[in-house]
């Protein structure tokens, strides 16, 4: 995914690459392809923030203004998936926004954002291209 996250950020000329991860480990893989667009890492950790700091062209934040809605069952329900899937683009639309207020995020910019399709590590499968508003 972190290829593809790259290869994507070059063909559609994105400005942003928006990772939402619990370990880092994307980000840093991502990091280490050498993106032009920066890398925004969001993060419910901590630990992980401060790490992804060393990674070249990461900018971490940790995101803490809501609990986690997690996603573990191997079949959830609709409701389930809905609730999940409003979490990740809360967190989406709240990264957009850091990078606006840090000046790297304009409206018109197209952003790649890569996420999960559950809770934990591991799980990282899914890749969206968005133009902010």
């Amino acid at each position: 995914i972190a290829l593809s996250a790259v290869t994507a950020s070059l063909e559609e000329q994105a400005d942003v690459i928006i990772v939402l991860t619990i370990s880092g480990n994307v980000a840093r893989m991502i990091s280490k392809y050498r993106p032009r667009a920066p890398i925004i890492a969001i993060t419910r950790d901590n630990t992980t923030a401060r790490q992804l700091h060393l990674s070249r062209g990461v900018y971490p934040f940790l995101f803490n203004k809501t609990e986690s809605v997690p996603l573990t069952k191997e079949k959830p329900s609709a409701g389930e998936i809905e609730a999940w899937q409003n979490d990740v683009d809360r967190r989406v639309a709240w990264a957009m926004s850091q990078g606006k207020s840090i000046g790297i995020i304009k409206p018109g910019h197209v952003v790649i954002a890569v996420q999960g399709w559950r809770t934990g590590s591991g799980k990282t499968n899914s890749l969206r291209i968005l133009h902010c508003t």
